[in-house]
């Protein structure tokens, strides 16, 4: 399986957008972390990652026109959201599968220090030199899509100092 890097995934007015959403959803006052983060069952963590599924059915639809204009992008996206990293988290090796059919992740922090950990790790099946590494860099878009064969994947641990580490997910579903 091959995984697809994608440059300057959302257009500028998009990105700005969606950073201020992700950004109000984790800095609410008026809600607690329980009513608007849901903690994804699938999320294999020793630390803290959150899931806030969007809602926002008109950045719903821009985000939908966008990945649907990129001819790099080979599906139409059916479930939105942001994923936070809290400091000192991780992901473990895990493969998106069934009934999966393709995920999108789109970083949204605007810098990003490779000594706070939070790397995008795959396998690719090569013996001696296998994992590959992607660090956190604003509107790099990480493409995998079930054409491609299984690519398991995981995310390094932040580290304690790190920020919150927030990234646009995009799943298709049968």
């Amino acid at each position: 399986g091959i995984m697809i890097r994608i440059h300057d995934t959302l257009p500028e007015d998009l990105l700005k957008e969606c950073k201020e959403l992700a950004s109000d959803v984790l800095f609410s006052p008026h809600l607690s972390a329980s009513q608007k983060l849901g903690i994804r069952d699938s999320y294999d963590t020793d630390g803290v990652v959150l899931f806030h599924k969007i809602e926002d059915t008109q950045i719903k639809i821009k985000i939908t026109q966008t990945v649907l204009d990129n001819e790099m992008i080979p599906f139409t996206p059916t479930e939105f959201g942001f994923s936070y990293m809290m400091s000192g988290s991780n992901l473990k090796w895990h493969s998106d599968v069934e009934p999966m059919t393709g995920s999108l992740t789109v970083f949204l922090n605007e810098t990003w220090d490779e000594n706070h950990g939070g790397a995008f790790v795959y396998k690719t099946g090569h013996k001696h030199f296998d994992k590959h590494c992607i660090y956190p860099e604003e509107n790099l878009g990480i493409l995998l899509h079930k054409d491609m064969g299984e690519i398991p994947h995981a995310v390094i641990p932040t580290s304690k100092s790190a920020p919150v580490r927030i990234t646009l997910q995009l799943f298709s579903k049968k």
